[in-house]
């Protein structure tokens, strides 16, 4: 009953994400709102599909500039919403997100940018994300690629990390703990199954509780891609005291080629 229930609300959350998504849009268009009010949106959907999950955020904040790439370690789809409910921040997604029904949408109107494959759309990823840094927004990425089970971190990627170089802004990591996960039964992850399999087993949870912890910013001028990808990553592993070495996964991570 509780399953069904939330999917009801859930359904109606969706619903309420494409009226205000359309409304901004329609807006833009009417010279009545700008571009950056998307987060204002965004902050409020977020909060709605928080509150019918019952996830309840801890944002546990240090300093926060007004711009800079956040990297954050990723376990759930909810990473996304957990953070966009706290913090004005665009997301860098897998181009596959975008052809996904309703979803790809709502993230196309919330201004994320999509991975692609091949050099030319790589080039056209980074220089969108130089704009959007270097017009003193937050842009969050997740840098393993890809979903884990919360135990390990993988490596991050590193080519990413370029557009912070480039734009002189610093890298802020980001760790997302959440705390009603059973260590011998998690149900939270997100790894190697369907995603409405995951979604149902989610909404089955009464309760979450997530701590968000923002962490000193690294300062990236100067400083080579992977040596930067490599401090945000051991910055992530010593806040959620997590072991060093990645765990070795049963099949190869579906990692975009532009994130090698």
């Amino acid at each position: 009953m509780l399953r069904l229930t939330r999917l009801l609300a859930l359904v109606f959350c969706v619903l309420q994400g494409l009226l205000l998504a359309g409304s901004h849009r329609l807006l833009c268009r009417l010279g009545l709102s700008s571009p950056g009010a998307i987060h204002a949106y965004a902050r409020l959907w977020f909060r709605s599909l928080l509150w019918v999950l019952n996830v309840r955020v801890r944002l546990d904040a240090g300093v926060l500039e007004h711009r800079g790439l956040i990297a954050a370690n990723h376990t759930s789809w909810l990473d996304i919403p957990v953070l966009g409910a706290v913090l004005p921040t665009y997301f860098l997604s897998k181009a596959e997100v975008r052809d996904m029904p309703l979803v790809g949408w709502l993230a196309d109107s919330g201004g994320t940018l999509f991975i692609h494959r091949g050099r030319h759309e790589q080039e056209e990823v980074r220089d969108r994300m130089q704009s959007r840094l270097g017009d003193g927004h937050f842009l969050t990425l997740f840098p393993e690629g890809t979903t884990g089970r919360g135990d390990r971190l993988r490596p991050f990627h590193p080519r990413l990390f370029a557009a912070a170089i480039e734009t002189g802004v610093p890298v802020v990591p980001i760790a997302i703990h959440y705390r009603s996960d059973d260590p011998q039964d998690p149900k939270i992850p997100f790894e190697q199954e369907a995603f409405f399999t995951n979604i149902w087993r989610v909404l089955g949870i009464w309760r979450t509780d997530v701590e968000v912890r923002v962490l000193p910013a690294l300062e990236s001028a100067g400083m080579p891609r992977r040596a930067l990808a490599d401090q945000a990553r051991s910055a992530i592993i010593r806040s959620l005291r997590l072991p060093s070495e990645p765990r070795v996964p049963d099949r190869p991570a579906p990692t975009p080629e532009s994130l090698t």
